[in-house]
């Protein structure tokens, strides 16, 4: 559905049309702990005639954030990003210097580690060890691209 942009609407059709648009990328979270999940209702919610059903997890500023707050889908989909930027870094290694692979690092896997890293305070050890490997693999790699870039004696 596209937004009223260049159209020759009245104010309340306008309003209308972005009061639906919005509706249709609303998406309800129910929150509780994982012992009273199954209390959760799943039926949709009727909002202003649109139709919204319960997610297991949404996205918010880029901070996924799951039903029961254990933060498990932000440390898997990081670390599937993480990870495939690696994959992507690790092809390309011998074709640029160990500076610039180092900065794509920082780029493209610190800075997704980095982000939003306030919302992992208290995070079970098992999760925190997910996004450890993250940052053991990055070491790797460079480690590789260090080792390759030196001269022979």
């Amino acid at each position: 559905m596209s937004i009223c942009v260049g159209c020759k609407c009245t104010t309340v059709q306008f309003i209308t049309c972005i009061t639906t648009y919005f509706l249709l990328k609303t998406e309800v979270l129910w929150c509780a702990t994982a012992r009273r999940q199954h209390q959760l209702p799943t039926s949709p919610l009727l909002i202003d005639g649109c139709s919204v059903s319960p997610v297991k997890s949404v996205r918010d500023l880029g901070i996924h954030i799951d039903t029961d707050l254990t933060m498990q889908t932000h440390v898997k989909r990081t670390v599937s990003r993480c990870f495939a930027s690696l994959r992507q870094l690790r092809q390309i290694r011998h074709l640029v210097p160990t500076a610039t692979l180092q900065m794509l690092m920082v780029a493209l896997v610190n800075s997704r580690l980095d982000y939003g890293n306030s919302v992992l305070v208290g995070l079970p050890a098992y999760l925190l060890r997910q996004l450890q490997s993250v940052l053991n693999a990055a070491a790797r790699l460079h480690g590789l691209s260090s080792e390759s870039s030196r001269p022979d004696h």
